[in-house]
Parts: C-alpha cells; structure tokens; sequence
C-alpha cells in the first residue's frame, strides 16, 4: 500500500546534542548530531559586529559548527548503544529524559530497556525512514551514488545527473526490503525476502564457525566459489553446446559439488554401521556367540544360499568379506575415494555462499523492476558495506536478468539511510540560525581530530555549514567542475598523489611556524603539526590504492582534503602572516600603478594593460611548488612580471577579442572571481575592475569564504578596500561602492578550485543578470571550468606555474591563458 511521508513533532538538541537510531536485527545504527568549536571567518557585513569603536573588522572568531556522525554497534550489545548515547550526554539532569528518534524492529524490541535509562523513544516507520534517508543522500551529498566495475581503476563509476524517480530501493540488512520510490513524498514497500544478510552470516557461522562479518567477507575474497558449485560444464563436460548460450564457467547450481559429498557420507555411515554390527557380535563370548548361531542357523534352515551359516572361528574371513563389501559399495559411488565436508576449503564455501545470497537478491530485484517498470535499482543496507565482491556480483547478476537494461547503483553511505531517515524526521526547524536546521548545507569530513568512543565500531562525520548554497545560475550545459580526470587518466593521477605527497612538507613546516594558541607550548604546536602531515599522507595513501575511496578523485578534491586536514588539527589560515605582508606591500604600489592607468585616455589601452596586470599578479601564487621558493627569496617583482607578459607564450590569446567585446559594448555587468592576496588582488583584479567600472560595466567582486594557501577571503578583501577607498583616497573605487557599480560578495569555497555546483547564496542572487563570467588563477580556470560553457561569456586568465600541468596543455611554465568563450545571448538588458 502506499505511504506518504510524514514528518511528527522535533528534536530539540540537549546539550547541543540530539540522537537518532536504526535498530535492525543484527546492528544499530546511530546517527547523532554535536557542536564543535571551529575558527571561522566572519562576513566582514555581519550586524554583529561592533565598528563604533574600531575601524578594523575582525576576520575570524571562535564558533560553534554543527556535525552529523554515523555509526553502528551490534544489536547483540545494544546495551553498548545505551552506555555510548549516555556518554555523549555527560552532565545532564538524571531526572530529565532524553528523547531519542528510533526505527527499525529494535524501535519496538527495546522500547523498556532504553526507557529504563531514561531514554525515551520517538518511534518513525522503518520503510518511511529508509526513503528519506536515501533520497536526502541522493541529493544533498556530493557522489553517493554510483555503479560498479571490478576490471576497471577506479571500479566506481559516480552517478553524475541528479536521480530520477521512480527507482527501486533494495535495502539488504538482515532480510531484505524491495520499495518502490515515486517521489520525495510517496513510496510503496513492493517485496522483500528472508534470505538476506542474516541468512548470510548463519550460514556463514554453521559451514565454518567463522562468525565476524568482516572476518567471513575477508576469507570470502580467498575463495573460488567454483570449487563448491556446480558449472555448467560439469554437467555438459568441456564441449557445452552453443545452442544453450551459457559460458561452461558460469554456476549451474550454487553448492551442487557439496552433494556429491553428502551422497558418499550417508552411504559411507550406512556401510559403517553395519560393519560395527557384525564385529561386535564377533567380540561375544564363545558359548554366546554359539548360542545365537544356532537360533540364526534354526531360523534360515530353508535358506537355499546358506548364507546364514557361519562357522565359529573364521573371524578373519569375516573382516574380509566386510571389508570387500564396503569397498565394493564405495567403487560404485560417483567418486573413487570416500570424501568429507571438511575437504572443502572454508573460504571456497565462502565464497558461493556471498554468490548464492547475491544471485538471489538481484534475480528477485529485477523481476520486480520489470514488474514496476522502472530501470534504476539502488542497492543498500549493511550487507553491501561497499565490498567488492558484493557489488560485482549484485551488478553481474543485474546485468545478465536484467538483459543490459537495467541499472545497478550502489551507495557510499548505504548501511545508514534508515538511521539518517530517521534523523532527519526529527529536525528542529524552528530556529532558523541553528546548525542542526541547516542539513541541506553540509559537507563530508574525512579527518577528525576528535576521540571516538571504543563502544563505536564505525563512524563517518558531515559538517554542517552556516551558510546556504546554490548552484551558480548561469551554468549551460552538463557542467563537470574538474578539467583533468583523474579518474580515468592514470598517468596524471599518479603526477598528481605523488606531488601532493612530495610537497606536504612545506605546509607541515608552515604550520608549525603560526603563532601558537594561548598557553600552548611548543611542542603542542609540534604535535598538531605533525598531526596535520600524518593524517594527510594516511588519506594519500589509501587514494593511492583505492582512488575513488571518496568520491570522484581531481585536483579539487585532493586541494579541499588537505585543507580539511589542517582545519581539523587548528591551522585555519597557515598564510595568514603573509598575506598580511603582501598586502601591505602591494597597496605601497596600488597608488602609483592606478595613477599611470588613469593617464590613459584609451579604454582599450587600459583594459590591455590591466589585463596584462591580472595575469603579472596571478604569478604572486603560494600554492605552486615552482613559485612559492622564488616568493620565499622575495625576487619575483610585479613590475618586472608584468613587463614580461607581452613577450610570454600565450597558450590562448583572446585578449584582441575581449577589448573588442567591451568597446563594442557588449557586457553590462560582471561576475569577477578573485585568486590571490597581494600583488594579485591589489595590483591585478582590483585595477581590472577599475578598468570595466569606467566603460560602464558594474562588477560584482567575490572572493573565498574560508581561507585556503594565500588566497584573498571575503572577510580580507572588505578592510582592503576600505583603506584603498580611505587611505589611497581611490574616489573611482569609492563612488563605485556607494552607487551599486561595485558589489562584494563571498563565493561559498574555501578552496583554490572552485565548483559552480555548490556557491553562496548571496553570489547565486548578486549574478542573475551578469553577463560576463571572469575566471582568474590556475585553480578557478585552469584545474576547474576551463573547458566549461555559461550562459554568457567567460573569460579565463591565469598563468601555468606548474610544468606538468603547461605541458599536458601543449606549453612551458609560465606561459599563459587569455580565454574568451563567447555566448550567442551575451548582452542583458
């Protein structure tokens, strides 16, 4: 029948904490939310902040970031469950219940046991949770889904285009559930079965006494199924006929080999039984065995063979014939050799028994896929637990039932939708500046600094974000963020791991330089340090063996991971000091450089030389390995760069094209992505803006909202432009910001990359009506958005400080990128 979703009363975190459980038959799953402190930078725009007094705005301050953590304990040690959620409690008022949302059959099992530690349970139907846990993921986190292919690297194939209903959810736990999902709101449980995960691990613990899960799984990869099943041509022989259309190596019956065993056993036991018989009878006393020979002799005298006449004394006759019998039985039977259960290897076994329970679960999947019309079936529950060969055997048996139209998804999170579901169906929405109201707003931590409980066996974390995103409004097309694929081009994801791993050391060693937290030793600092590497190269090296481990593998992601890590350890802004610096140094030049542009009577002398400028700036860049010794020795001039520039190799030149757009009048408004603090932002981007303001063009200027190598912030560039404004006395700048000519925005990333996907809320509405894109840096158009389209014109400038990455473009470091993609609607009115 079906359901409608619903969503009864809220969870009010207690202690900044709130909890949610899926108690299946064999594990539960929690998931529950916390507060963590976090340095975050403060919109220099925040009401909050108090200027009466000061005309420095703060950039950072300590607060409160909400996390979302998954994990599971065994249903066996619930007991374990309680103690944990009691333990994240801590101090708390006994008397005061703590209300927990609960599914799954647990839900009702253990309603006392819970209750009796005063943790009272909201209780939300087991297939409602599911749907909700499983379409939140679909949409909220980046690469959940995706298909399986065991001979390619990497084996995961990500789900790129956003899911479409209807789908089918099969959910493997201890049985399994067959729903059928029609929407956000509406879902139909359509069929199920009783051989699942639970069928699984019994069979498993019955065959081999092996009772871990991961233990069983682990000896499951050791095996060759075909040593326990039946094949196809074990039944036909070598020569299999081509009419079947089966492969001879394809399993004819799952454990058929293991009958021929119990076969032999019984006659084996039959035969031996009966050999036992007669020898005791053998080992009777004299007169006994006297007496019983002649009632069998009185009872068989008509007995025309005589067998019944034994004469006492032949025992050893006796033991020959027995012996002759049994070995006759035996040369009968379909093998030469009596032959026992224990002569198959444990991990054989294994190894069909995962193929039998997975045939099983996809044949009955597709059937209802046909049955339901639909062509998408997504796979879940904690029998999968991303396993290779679950997943390639499920995507097998789809591909072959399934006759190539339907298609086999799986989840990276897919033991946890019922327990996020049922999260998710308790949400506090009330307070809008809440954290835990903020869901749609998060992103996956893989570093965590914090302690787990022992009690926890497992345990993923998001964090979720204060601010809301959209995607960028202006993207045409499919859009695919990273420029390179790291994916499916080998020799660029091995550049790649190794520079990342090569270079760690100077990030470590700037760490260890920041100024130390207060009343933090040294060695503290050290440790934090050393913390940040280790963790990092730990990440590294398991992308390095599995490296779609976290979704799709670039540039981007490898850049964001970093950064996390030195996020989790304390070092939000390892650049800061010199950023600082830079800045300073820069604006000692801004007055000169603006008054030799302003002398200009040509715009389209100006806009050549600011863009010249924009690329000389773009080399002032602390994130390529090949500049940032050359920064460190301070011998990389603005000027000189600059000077250089028209002598440079240009990779693509449209800077003819674009000053011809913007004399022709073509653009109206621009969206300007910013790169670098110092000589980039200051001598660069902001005089190129200058530059478009004076031919009419209204600029919106965005910059990251977290700090990342010496990239400019949001937070940064504000007090920057107010001391251009105020100390420089820029009056272009000025009347540029009082009359709406000049807008400043955060961009939402605290990468040097950028996804368009996934931008501020604030820059998705400030570009609505922008109708030319400006990408600046190696990050923003280079690794990302270099061959992507908009909606109106872009236009990506940077200059390659990476060899192998001037090379794999066809040119040499520091050559650089004027490129001009234009769009048929670019002029807005």
């Amino acid at each position: 029948m079906d359901g409608l979703m619903r969503v009864d009363g809220v969870i009010s975190p207690l202690n900044g904490l709130a909890f949610a459980i899926d108690i299946g038959g064999s594990l539960a799953k929690v998931a529950y939310f916390t507060m963590k402190k976090r340095t975050r930078q403060r919109s220099a725009c925040d009401p909050s902040i108090d200027r009466s007094e000061s005309h420095e705005e703060p950039t950072s301050e300590e607060a409160e970031a909400g996390r979302l953590h998954l994990g599971y304990f065994e249903t066996s040690r619930i007991e374990s469950c309680i103690k944990f959620i009691k333990e994240k409690m801590g101090d708390r008022d006994s008397d005061t219940p703590c209300m927990v949302r609960a599914t799954g059959g647990g839900a009702h099992k253990f309603t006392e046991l819970f209750a009796e530690e005063q943790l009272l349970f909201h209780k939300l139907g087991e297939m409602e949770c599911l749907v909700r846990g499983c379409n939140y993921v679909l949409k909220h986190v980046e690469d959940e889904a995706f298909s399986f292919d065991i001979t390619n690297t990497p084996q995961r194939l990500f789900r790129k285009q956003p899911h479409s209903f209807p789908y089918l959810l099969v959910n493997i736990g201890s049985g399994v559930s067959i729903i059928k999902v029609d929407s956000d709101s509406s879902y139909e449980r359509v069929d199920g079965s009783a051989v699942g995960g639970g069928t699984f691990l019994g069979l498993a613990s019955l065959l081999t006494h092996v009772r871990q899960f991961g233990d069983i799984l682990s000896m499951a990869d050791e095996g060759d199924c075909g040593q326990v099943d039946m094949l196809v041509k074990d039944i036909y022989g070598e020569a299999t006929p081509p009419s079947l259309g089966l492969n001879p190596d394809i399993t004819a019956s799952c454990f058929g080999k293991a009958r021929k065993v119990v076969v032999e056993q019984s006659l084996y036991h039959d035969t031996h039984i009966q050999q036992q018989q007669e020898e005791q009878k053998l080992k009777k006393p004299k007169d006994e065995k006297r007496e019983e020979l002649k009632k069998e002799g009185e009872e068989k005298d008509d007995d025309e063979s005589g067998e019944g006449k034994v004469e006492v004394g032949k025992t050893s006759q006796q033991k020959r014939r027995l012996k002759n019998h049994h070995s006759k039985h035996c040369k009968n039977s379909s093998v030469s050799s009596v032959a026992s259960i224990s002569s198959f290897r444990n991990e054989d076994m294994l190894a069909s028994l995962v193929q039998m329970i997975c045939f099983n679960i996809a044949q009955i999947a597709c059937l209802n896929a046909r049955l339901h019309n639909t062509n998408t079936i997504f796979f879940a529950g904690f029998f999968i637990r991303n396993h290779a060969r679950i997943m390639h055997i499920i995507t097998q048996a789809v591909g072959y039932w399934g006759q190539g139209r339907i298609t086999a998804l799986f989840l990276r999170h897919e033991g946890y939708l019922g327990a996020i579901g049922s999260f998710l169906g308790g949400l506090d929405t009330s307070d809008r500046s809440s954290p835990i109201s903020n869901l749609h707003s998060l992103a996956e931590q893989y570093v965590s600094s914090s302690s787990h409980s022992d009690l926890l066996q497992e345990s993923f974390e998001f964090e979720l974000s204060h601010d809301s995103y959209s995607p960028f409004p202006l993207l045409a097309g499919k859009y695919f963020a990273d420029t390179i694929d790291l994916m499916t081009d080998m020799p660029a994801r091995d550049y790649w791991l190794q520079c990342f791993k090569s270079n760690i050391d100077r990030e470590w060693k700037r760490a260890k330089l920041m100024a130390k937290k207060e009343n933090e030793d040294e060695k503290s600092v050290s440790n934090r340090a050393d913390a940040f590497k280790s963790t990092f190269l730990k990440h590294m090296e398991i992308l390095t063996n599995d490296p779609s481990a976290y979704g799709e593998l670039s540039v981007r992601n490898i850049l964001e991971l970093r950064q996390q890590c030195l996020r989790e350890f304390g070092f939000p802004d390892i650049y800061e000091a010199i950023k600082e610096k830079e800045n300073s140094i820069a604006l000692n030049t801004y007055q000169s450089l603006v008054d030799e542009l302003d002398k200009i009577e040509s715009t389209e002398e100006e806009v050549r030389l600011a863009i010249h400028g924009v690329l000389a700036g773009n080399c002032f860049d602390w994130g390529a390995a090949e500049v940032a010794k050359k920064m460190e020795e301070g011998v990389i001039d603005f000027h000189d760069q600059r000077d250089k520039i028209e002598k440079r190799h240009w990779l693509r030149n449209d800077l003819k094209a674009f000053i011809s757009a913007v004399l022709s009048g073509r653009y109206n408004k621009a969206v300007l992505f910013a790169d670098n603090s110092g000589a980039d932002i200051i001598l660069g981007i902001i005089p190129f803006a200058r530059a478009l303001i004076k031919a009419g063009i209204k600029v919106v200027l965005t910059a990251n909202s977290l700090p990342v190598l010496n990239d400019i912030t949001f937070a940064e560039l504000k007090p920057l432009l107010r001391a251009i404004v105020e100390d420089l006395k820029d009056t272009i700048i000025s009347s540029a910001l009082s009359n709406g000519m000049l807008e400043v925005v955060p961009n939402g990333s605290g990468s040097p990359c950028i996804n368009l996907n996934k931008v501020s809320h604030s820059l998705a509405q400030s570009c609505h009506d922008v109708n030319l894109v400006v990408l600046e840096g190696m990050g923003r158009a280079i690794h990302t958005n270099f061959e992507n389209q908009f909606q109106c014109d872009s236009l990506k400038l940077a200059m390659i400080k990476n060899k192998w990455l001037a090379e794999k473009l066809g040119g040499s470091t520091y050559d650089v990128v004027c490129k001009l993609d234009q769009h048929n609607n670019a002029l807005v009115a």
